[in-house]
Order: structure tokens, then sequence, then C-alpha cells
């Protein structure tokens, strides 16, 4: 017999005995001297109504312990951290996930200031935010910050706080921390390698221009706006590519979309390579171009085409 049954049995022995004496007092004092098989009959009565009122107080706590232990395990195993900090930034509670997060001990964590874990550039702003929330009743905020581990290493986090005020209880804020080191490194590279990108295309005197499936503009490098003849490539986003390059051929018969190069390689899911066609500048004058096109597919649909092309005015001359 374990603690607990053993402990639930001197309670009932406990509330049978009560009820034997209760029951002897009040037929003692009506003057009453009852049989004693009614007596014993209306105690098993008694018996059996308190062992039923135990059993659904039993059947009561235990569903009230599996719910407080599936929520505990919910509370400490979730894929997020939690954390509840006091009105004074102090770390209250935080859950084994958010204390592998930091690398530490739940138990070394506890009761210390959240800005510890916060890396040096970015305390200011940690305290900008947590004050709009506590001095200023701000009730939610989300917001990234890199945070420090308790080996020194550091990593990216969002932070979703939330402002809880109960009536009797003080102000706490309750955190959810999500680890976005991953990501955040990720965009970074990609920040990068598109900057690099941009430099790149930037620095080739071929005219290059992305557009999508409609024949518009999403991309344009400076020399792709100089050879057109705009002042820079803001001007051409946006706009079809094909009304801007092909207005009419060189003799001045109208230019169908269906005979556009670009236009073919998209339909066909082709590309293009070194062909030669005329386009139109800005200000209505033609001259000759060498392109080449490649489709942009994506899940086997064409969603675009990125063309590059060359002015050949000077190798046209050369021939004739």
């Amino acid at each position: 017999m374990n603690p607990k049954q053993f402990e639930e049995k001197r309670r009932n022995a406990i509330l049978r005995t009560d009820a034997e004496a209760q029951l002897l007092l009040t037929s003692a004092l009506r003057g009453e001297m009852r049989p004693a098989g009614e007596l014993l009959y209306e105690l098993r009565v008694h018996q059996i109504e308190l062992e039923i009122q135990n059993e659904a107080l039993r059947r009561t706590q235990a569903a009230l312990e599996e719910s407080r232990d599936r929520y505990l395990d919910l509370y400490a195993f979730a894929p997020v951290g939690y954390l509840t900090l006091s009105r004074d930034g102090l770390i209250d509670e935080i859950n084994l996930t958010g204390a592998t997060q930091f690398k530490m001990e739940r138990k070394k964590i506890l009761h210390r200031h959240f800005t510890s874990f916060v890396a040096t550039g970015n305390r200011d702003s940690w305290h900008q935010q947590f004050a709009s929330m506590i001095k200023h009743g701000v009730g939610r905020l989300k917001f990234e910050l890199e945070l420090e581990r308790g080996d020194g290493s550091v990593f990216y986090g969002r932070l979703d706080c939330l402002r809880v005020e109960l009536d009797d209880k003080p102000v706490v804020v309750r955190v959810t921390l999500s680890d976005i080191d991953e990501l955040k490194r990720s965009e970074i590279l990609l920040r990068a390698d598109n900057e690099r990108a941009s430099l790149l295309l930037a620095s080739i005197g071929e005219g290059i221009y992305a557009v999508d499936e409609l024949g518009r503009c999403t991309f344009a490098n400076p020399a792709c706006a100089n050879l057109l003849g705009y002042a820079a490539p803001d001007e051409l986003l946006g706009r079809d590519m094909h009304s801007l390059t092909h207005r009419r051929h060189e003799d001045g018969s109208h230019y169908p979309a269906e005979a556009c190069p670009v236009h073919n390689a998209m339909r066909a899911a082709q590309p293009v390579n070194r062909r030669e066609d005329c386009f139109w500048r800005a200000d209505g004058s033609p001259f000759p171009v060498e392109l080449s096109a490649c489709p942009m597919r994506r899940d086997g649909v064409t969603v675009g085409a990125v063309i590059s092309f060359n002015d050949i005015t000077a190798r046209r001359m050369a021939e004739k």
C-alpha cells in the first residue's frame, strides 16, 4: 500500500468513526435507544455515501493533477522559450527550452536581469522596448534582438512580449522567445550576395533586364537604361518592355508581340542565344541589338525571363 492509499484509508476510518459517534449522540439526546441492526444499516449507508464522495474527489484530484502535469510538460518542452519578467526586468520563470536556448541551467537563469543576456549593442533598444511596456502601458510588442548565451556565443532571437496586469498582482511581462539565428544569418548572407550581384550587374556594360510572365520589367541594370535612353533603371520598372523596345520594324511596320524573341522564349520555355533584333530608344530612334533571353521557371511554370543585349551599331557599320 503506497502512502497515498494509506492516507485515504485513514481518512475514511476517521470519517466513519465520527459518523458513528454523531449518530449515537443524536440518538442519546433524543432519548432513543434504536436497535443495533438499524444503527449499523444507517452507518453502512453513510459509509457508502462517504466512499462515493471520496471516490469522486479522488477522480477530480487525479484529473487536476493530470491536467497540471500536461500543462507543465507543454510549458517545459514547448518548441519556443517562455519567460516571465518582473517589472524590474528580472527573470521570474523560464521553461526548459528557454534555458536550452541560453545554454544554461534553469536555476542559474532565474532571478537574473534579462539585460544580462542581451548583446551589448542591443541593450539600448531592449531598454526602450521594455520601458514602453512597463512605464507607458504598451500591451504587446514584437521585435528582434541579438542575445548572448551562457558560453558567450551570440544568437538572434525574436521576442513576442505581452504585458500582464492583474488586480491583486504586480505587472509582469510574458515573453515568447524564438531562436531565429539560422534564418537571420541566411538573410544576411543572401543580402550580401544580392549586393555583390547588384554591383556586378551595375559594372557590366551589357544591358540586362528581367520581366515577369506579363512582360513587365522587374529589374534593369544601369547599362540597360543608358542604352535605351533613360536616366535611371527605375524609369523602366513595371513597364511593358515589349512596347518600349519593339515599337516597329526598321521599315516602320508593326512588330507584334508574338514575333518578339523574348515572348517566344517564355512561351516555348527555351532560351534564345545571340539573336539580332532592333530596339527603340526613348527618343524614338532605332538601333540594332544582339540579344539573348533565358526563361525563368518555378515549379515547372514560366514566371518570366532575363534578357541581355548589346548595341551592335558599330559592328553593322563595319560590316557595311
